[in-house]
């Protein structure tokens, strides 16, 4: 498999401040890629440029081989890059399935008219298409909550529900914003099992985490911001040695704990 995304001397300037600076980064098709550092990095920022949330300053970025500059997010959704925020998004008055549903919105091909005329066609669409979410429910182990409002499920479930709706738009490419964050210890590992499902079904994952046993344990690559400039790539053994990584962000307690 080749390269899913490339970003290509991305730089992102807002006034003085230079969040991203020159990074150059390869996800290939199939793998988990995280993304790590310190917060203030830049990673969030990356995220927003390569889902055209926020324009680069300069560079550019490709997706399944096509130059993406100008393309609304909506499109790049529709493209098959689909995405979470490091807050969570939920719609609070929808249920858990109406959530999802709602995922499904770039690969419907009925249009507003259909809510008031609905030939025998659009009937069967939604019904496959609620068939669908209840599936993905399935996948990320939410189905019995279905008819729930999300605002009582537990925050983890909360997450995993945003994860579902995300990979309700059919993504190839699905970028995870901070995960884990918020989700008690003891449920860190359900999301991971989820994160390798995912991966397993076919869909590249990347990822940005500060849980650094669980990028250490499912990552094929990861690549490492500072001061938004990468400063490492490589394997998870190469990262947990990198001299400037460890001294940047892991600190020195990281490596003898490894040690």
């Amino acid at each position: 498999m080749g390269l899913i995304l490339q970003a290509d001397k991305i730089s992102k300037r807002f006034g003085g401040l230079l969040a991203l600076d020159g990074v150059e980064l390869g996800i290939q098709e199939g793998s988990i890629h995280s993304i790590v550092g310190p917060n203030g990095s830049g990673k969030t920022t990356l995220f927003n440029v390569l889902t055209r949330f926020s324009e680069p300053t300069s560079g550019k970025v490709s997706f399944a081989g096509k130059n993406i500059a100008g393309i609304k997010p909506s499109a790049v959704v529709s493209m098959g890059m689909a995405r979470t925020f490091q807050n969570l998004l939920i719609f609070k008055r929808m249920t858990v399935l109406e959530n999802v549903l709602v995922g499904r919105t770039p690969r419907l091909d009925a249009k507003l008219i259909n809510a008031f005329i609905t030939p025998k066609w659009v009937t069967d669409e939604k019904k496959s298409n609620i068939e669908r979410c209840e599936q993905i429910l399935d996948f990320c182990g939410l189905l019995e909550h279905k008819d729930k409002m999300p605002t009582n499920l537990p925050y983890a479930d909360q997450k995993r529900l945003e994860i579902a709706r995300a990979l309700a738009t059919e993504p190839r490419l699905l970028l995870l914003d901070e995960p884990a964050a918020g989700t008690p210890t003891g449920e860190v590992g359900q999301l991971l099992e989820l994160i390798l499902k995912i991966k397993k079904s076919g869909i590249t994952v990347m990822l940005i985490e500060h849980k650094m046993d669980m990028v250490m344990s499912i990552s094929d690559r990861i690549s490492v911001l500072n001061f938004g400039k990468k400063i490492a790539e490589g394997t998870p053994q190469e990262i947990r040695t990198d001299p400037m990584v460890i001294e940047a962000y892991l600190g020195r307690k990281w490596l003898d704990a490894e040690n």
